[in-house]
């Protein structure tokens, strides 16, 4: 026997590194409701699912993503997902002085090696109890995938989840306070005071044009609510400003070579010396709230 423990220890180092070590796969980066790495969904069934979700989530607050990927080995379906979600931290997690709901959920299919996990968050381990996401899994989305019907399948997994979901009492969601919008048609009357004051400064002068489109313009202000704290400020500032544009020779039917904008009297503005613009674009990304999770759910393959 010794010799076979010496020969044994001797062909250790010969075996392939490779083979001791395999790389784990890198988690991948949460880009939205559905990350198809395995490329499984059409552009439509994707679409389709990330509204419902998108809907979910503002309905109920909680969080549920969906991820496909080619393979995870050497790892197991369920390890593989609680990586997955210890970085994503779907679901949402404790935000200020309001508990932890911790209500997110993981539907995670592996394409090559045919498996399947739903990994619920601690607050939804009531509404989905591993026995039902073990059902949705066997019954729901796994006879569809089989048939290689992956859209399918995994749309009719997200609506039993969404329904068990639906069915939970969990707090409102948390939505940002959004903020103040200004009225904006006495600030419109405003500029049509200063307009007006620029107007008539070229027959009366521009004291008298000043004085009355700033009685104006705080009147409006008045007019729409804004009190006299707002309206007198108002009526100093219109008179301040038909003054200075009216000295700088401003106004309809003025000539200027100067840089900025002049009304030309038919209706436009004319002359514009400063460019610029303002940029558009913009977009939502999804990112999750801060959710735990403790194990709960299901696996299983197809």
């Amino acid at each position: 026997m010794a010799w076979l423990l010496a020969l044994l220890l001797l062909a250790g180092p010969l075996v392939p590194v490779g083979a001791q070590a395999q790389p784990l796969r890198a988690v991948p980066a949460l880009t939205g409701r559905v990350v198809d790495q395995a490329g499984v969904l059409q552009p439509a069934e994707r679409e389709r699912i990330e509204a419902v979700l998108a809907a979910l989530e503002q309905r109920k607050g909680a969080q549920i993503a969906v991820l496909t990927v080619p393979a995870i080995a050497p790892e197991t379906v369920a390890e593989f997902a609680l990586r997955v979600v210890e970085a994503w931290r779907l679901g949402r997690g404790p935000a200020g002085a309001a508990q932890a709901v911790d209500d997110g959920v993981l539907l995670l299919v592996v394409r090559d090696e045919r498996k399947l996990r739903i990994e619920v968050g601690r607050g939804l381990e009531g509404a989905i109890p591993d026995a039902l996401a073990k059902r949705i899994i066997a019954e729901t989305i796994a006879p569809r995938l089989r048939e290689g019907a992956f859209g399918a399948g995994i749309e009719a997994g997200v609506a039993d989840l969404i329904r068990l979901i639906d069915g939970e009492p969990l707090p409102a969601p948390w939505h940002p306070a959004e903020a103040p919008t200004p009225d904006t048609d006495w600030l419109a009357l405003i500029a049509f005071a200063v307009l007006f004051g620029l107007a008539a400064a070229r027959r009366i002068g521009r004291r008298p044009a000043s004085l009355l489109s700033g009685l104006g313009g705080g009147a409006m202000a008045f007019w729409q609510g804004q009190g006299l704290l707002v309206a007198l400020p108002v009526a100093v500032g219109v008179a301040m400003i038909v003054l200075v544009l009216a000295a700088l020779g401003a106004g309809p039917g003025a000539r200027s070579g100067g840089r900025g904008r002049v009304w030309t009297g038919d209706g436009g503005w004319a002359g514009s010396g400063w460019g610029g613009g303002r940029g558009g674009g913009g977009g939502g990304g999804f990112s999750g709230g801060g959710g735990s999770f403790g194990g709960g759910g299901a696996s299983g393959d197809w």
